[in-house]
């Protein structure tokens, strides 16, 4: 496909995107996925040279669910950027859910995201329960445990949302 953009300084990106995925799933248990995207810009600005910008990634993910109750996840997606340093980026992501449909729900997940170029890791951590009152009401409650760390700074979040839903 091609993108074009207009900024309010008057630069414009011309861009061409190519994609391309597979989905393969050798047992009924694991999902394997492929996917490369391949960028290519012009940017252009008044009074300045043009610039190419290019981005190319593949990646590679793998899912398994060996129980409905199990979901567990990893990938690895590589990037070669122009503009910037090139990276890769590593992901896992695991999820719990013991009671599925039932009147009571209760889920854990744990996601991590590493980026090479930042020395960076990102990881949550919800636990998350909700009571189906009757059909048209509820309670819920989350908590989130969110980090992020870098050689650079370090950030930490705790939320708590909960929600009480009366239907008549």
């Amino acid at each position: 496909g091609t993108s074009y953009s207009q900024t309010a300084d008057g630069s414009t990106n011309k861009a061409f995107l190519v994609g391309a995925g597979a989905t393969l799933i050798p047992h009924r248990t694991v999902t394997v996925t492929l996917r490369y995207n391949d960028r290519d810009a012009t940017i252009f600005a008044d009074g300045a040279p043009d610039r190419e910008d290019r981005t190319r990634d593949f990646e590679a993910g793998i899912a398994y669910n060996p129980v409905p109750a199990v979901y567990l996840y990893g990938s690895r997606r590589k990037e070669e950027r122009t503009s910037q340093l090139d990276r890769t980026v590593d992901t896992f992501a695991c999820s719990w859910s013991p009671f599925p449909g039932g009147a009571l729900q209760v889920s854990v997940s744990y996601n991590e995201i590493m980026y090479s170029d930042l020395n960076e890791t990102d990881t949550s951590f919800v636990p998350f329960v909700r009571w189906n009152i009757n059909p048209r009401s509820y309670f819920e409650i989350s908590y989130q445990a969110l980090n992020r760390e870098s050689d650079a700074a370090r950030q930490e979040d705790h939320i708590i949302t909960s929600t009480l839903r009366f239907g008549f």
